[in-house]
């Protein structure tokens, strides 16, 4: 079946089929709020504040009922009308379903507000046809079933919206106080009176058999409180359209502690919720303007420009909704933030840092402030923290274009403080301590791969990875010590990439390929002993300087023997098919999956990392071209990944039906290495403390390409002209002025006009 969807003028993806499946959903969100859509209007709802808490079942539904007694849903659910009419368009700031039968058209749209505990659903009817209308609509939101406390709900005429409570189940006498400040209230508060409501799911869908019209659209709701039960915030509205006119009613949703705080009041005056869109958008396009790109591969652009934006706005401020979490996530996220905003990036990458302890060392798993651990690893330690609060600082450091910020005095966890630059030092150093008698970092319960928890659980195996990243970490410390004038610093970041890059070659080079690390036992794994080569390896390896040229296009060749796929690199190969205890709890994952041999989209974009430090733009470009959910060798029609939100993997079990079916799960680290490759490796636009370095490495049939970037105030207007012999070195010019070198100094605020030259196909 082909999915019926395309890109519209405005950048927004339409679906035409409502039998899509997989992850077709949009998601919206302020500080507070988490929302998911679908096409159907389904989706479940989060509220952050004062805990993460889902507070909705995921399902809504939207009826019309006809004079005649013809029901109908035009989100195509529960019951699809196989004449009707049916469109879902997904916007950055919006979704929007529609609907179309018997002349009557249903939009019903959903958006979050920039601030408060709610979203806003919005549905407008307007009548087509020659003949007036005389309609019933309801709409239904299914929210949690009663608790063991019980919960009851009903219509608030005071307050006008309809309410349900129910306290959490609890045994402590002691535990009342704190659970008394969740948001215990649901509210759904509409701006036009209903004629009718209902506050449960038997008074809306009464006795009706799966794929019946629930009894509350065909008889009509109750308009009576209910208690002890399934909730169902219901309301119905009687209308009556003349040919040509509309109809329209917003729902304000949510949950809140107590029902005087339901934020609704700014919204219900007439264009309210219109204004609270326009402002939605231009707080949008403030952020969207910042950094944009215009080549000859739409995808990337709407990558770059928008969608990668959108998601790395979601990760870093919402933490990706996390609870429990790897704190190498949130620094990632904000490295890739700081691409087009590092201004607002730079309190996240300070918030991780005040979880330093004074020694230097960084947990990687922790839990968000007031929550209770939801996941196991928050017990265990991982070795690869103080390595990212390094990397992520200074590429952060390096797109503000602020040598200053390493005087910036931030907390430790346990006491004191200390300027960022020293909080970098403890962390190099910490890290660089934390090796074992082979030289390598030690494994500990897992370094990056999470899982791998068998080759360092009894403290002496080594990670082959950590030790690279360190080295590679110490690199881009290096030269922003020097500017900053801690000279000692300098000295002793290049000292140590030195002496790791030598103990990898010692302990790791295996004829062609790196192996992964050492067990407790010294025994190598990822080489010739298990017949196993691991992607990351092979990146890091290139990326920290561990590799000579010989040995990098050594490993290039071994990755595109054994590890390219049409979807991109596998992490591993072959796949672990059971228990293995040289490397634990990652080889019971299923053959394929995340860990255990997927296209891992973050582990593939090291990889094109890696592609570009070698020079080799046009490898970097497919690499990443072939991660993007509009892979066109992996088409959304088997792959089941809707192509405006990137994914975490692609199914990587080569001989299985599943291969390259998406893994379904937002939040990856593709997105701010994606965007690093995309605009400062492969587009060779990047920012330095120093200015903006120009050196292009354009895909092969790239003729021209352009970077508009915002930084220190000025725009900088940068077009590439890929027209010179293979190569030459780029030739640029600043406002018609010819540039010595290769770094644009920064430029007063305002705008500048930048000309490169560069050889064809960047190479």
């Amino acid at each position: 079946m082909t999915v019926a969807w395309k890109w519209n003028d405005e950048g927004h993806v339409e679906v035409h089929d409502p039998a899509v499946g997989g992850a077709w959903w949009n998601y919206l969100f302020n500080d507070q709020v988490y929302l998911r859509v679908d096409g159907h209007g389904n989706g479940l709802s989060f509220n952050r504040e004062p805990r993460i808490q889902g507070w909705g079942r995921g399902q809504r539904q939207l009826w019309i009922r006809f004079a005649d007694g013809q029901c109908w849903c035009p989100s195509a659910w529960p019951i699809p009308q196989e004449q009707a009419r049916w469109r879902v368009i997904h916007a950055p700031m919006w979704t929007r379903i529609e609907g179309r039968w018997r002349d009557v058209e249903v939009q019903w749209r959903a958006i979050v507000p920039r601030h408060g505990q709610r979203e806003v659903w919005t549905v407008r009817i307007i009548n087509h046809g020659n003949e007036s209308q005389r309609l019933q609509m309801t709409s239904a939101f299914f929210q949690p079933a009663a608790g063991f406390m019980g919960s009851r709900g009903y219509w608030d005429a005071e307050r006008g919206m309809l309410l349900r409570h129910d306290f959490p189940h609890h045994a402590a006498w002691d535990d009342y106080q704190p659970l008394s400040q969740l948001a215990n209230w649901l509210f759904v508060a509409p701006t036009r009176m209903p004629q009718a409501w209902a506050a449960c799911d038997r008074d809306f869908l009464g006795a009706s058999p799966p794929g019946a019209v629930p009894v509350g659209v065909r008889d009509g709701l109750p308009s009576r409180p209910a208690a002890l039960e399934p909730s169902c915030a219901a309301l119905q509205y009687a209308l009556e359209l003349a040919p040509g006119s509309a109809w329209e009613v917003s729902f304000i949703a949510g949950a809140v502690v107590d029902p005087d705080q339901a934020p609704v009041a700014d919204l219900l005056a007439e264009g309210a919720i219109d204004s609270e869109i326009a402002a939605l958008e231009t707080a949008w396009e403030d952020d969207q303007r910042r950094l944009l790109i215009h080549t000859p591969d739409p995808d990337l652009d709407r990558f770059v420009n928008t969608w990668w934006k959108k998601e790395l706005l979601w990760e870093t401020r919402l933490w990706r909704n996390g609870i429990s979490t790897p704190w190498r996530n949130e620094l990632q996220d904000a490295m890739g933030y700081a691409m087009f905003h590092p201004l607002a990036a730079r309190p996240y990458l300070q918030a991780v840092t005040a979880g330093q302890s004074s020694d230097g060392h960084l947990k990687v798993w922790n839990t968000r402030a007031g929550e209770k651990p939801n996941h196991p690893l928050v017990n265990f330690r991982h070795n690869d923290g103080g390595i990212w609060l390094i990397i992520c600082w200074c590429y952060s450091i390096q797109q503000a274009g602020d040598i200053a910020w390493l005087a910036d005095e931030l907390p430790f966890a346990d006491g004191g403080r200390a300027p960022l630059i020293e909080h970098l030092r403890l962390a190099l150093e910490e890290s660089f301590a934390d090796r074992g008698d082979h030289g390598l970092i030690r494994m500990h319960d897992g370094d990056w791969t999470d899982p791998m928890n068998g080759p360092g659980r009894q403290g002496r195996g080594g990670s082959g990875w950590a030790t690279m990243a360190l080295a590679y970490a110490a690199r881009l410390l290096q030269p922003l010590a020097a500017r900053f004038g801690a000279e000692s610093l300098a000295q002793r970041c290049t000292a140590i990439a030195d002496e790791l890059n030598a103990t990898t070659l010692r302990q790791l080079w295996a004829n062609d390929r790196f192996a992964y690390g050492l067990d407790d036992d010294g025994r190598r794994f990822g080489d010739a002993n298990d017949g196993r080569i691991w992607l990351n390896a092979q990146s890091w390896a290139i990326l920290s300087g561990s590799a000579s040229a010989e040995q990098a296009a050594r490993c290039a060749a071994s990755v595109a023997r054994e590890l390219a796929t049409p979807c991109g690199p596998l992490l591993l190969s072959p796949m672990y098919e059971g228990w293995d205890p040289q490397v634990g709890r990652l080889s019971l994952k299923v053959p394929g999956s995340t860990e255990n041999g997927s296209v891992y989209c973050h582990a593939a974009a090291f990889w094109a990392a890696a592609q570009a430090a070698m020079g080799d733009g046009d490898g970097a470009y497919d690499t990443l071209r072939r991660v993007l959910p509009s892979n066109p060798d992996n088409p959304v029609e088997h792959s089941g990944q809707a192509p405006f939100w990137q994914h975490n993997a692609w199914f990587g079990d080569r001989n299985h039906p599943s291969f390259g079916r998406s893994s379904g799960t937002i939040g990856t680290g593709t997105v701010a290495w994606g965007m690093l490759i995309a605009v400062e490796q492969i587009l060779g636009v990047q920012a330095t403390v120093d200015g903006l370095s120009v050196a292009p490495r354009l895909p092969a049939g790239w003729a021209r390409a352009q970077v508009v970037r915002e930084v220190r105030g000025c725009r900088y207007m940068v077009d590439i002209h890929a027209d010179l012999p293979p190569s030459s070195a780029p030739r640029i010019l600043i406002d018609g002025q010819a540039l010595s070198g290769h770094i644009v100094p920064w430029q007063p605020p305002g705008e500048c006009q930048i000309r490169v030259h560069c050889a064809a196909y960047g190479l």
